[in-house]
């Protein structure tokens, strides 16, 4: 009986780590900030069907806020005239950061 309780809790933590599972990202051109924000979106876009797959970690949850404020700044700079290749790709190292703590 206790084996079959270890392969079942097993199995429910396999398809767990499975659910949360996301593809890798490619690093953007910097010096484009609209590749840099679509690099975004795509990432946000992972996080958010992993959040609606199934029971969403706080790690899905903290990533997911951190990569949509990122996208937020980002994508304004370039309106006001302050877009600066270095500020995005230090931005986006910490989203892609938090969204590989739950790939």
């Amino acid at each position: 009986m206790k084996s079959l309780a270890l392969i079942l809790s097993l199995a429910a933590f396999s398809s767990s780590a499975t659910a949360a599972s996301l593809p890798e990202v490619e690093r953007p051109d910097f010096s484009d900030s609209s590749g840099v924000v679509t690099s975004l979106d795509s990432m946000i876009g992972h996080l958010e069907a992993a959040a609606e797959d199934g029971p969403s970690s706080w790690q899905v949850g903290r990533a997911l806020g951190n990569c949509k404020e990122v996208r937020r700044t980002v994508a304004q700079w370039p309106g006001v005239g302050a877009y600066e290749a270095r500020g995005a790709e230090r931005l986006w190292e910490e989203c892609k950061s938090t969204y590989d703590a739950v790939r």
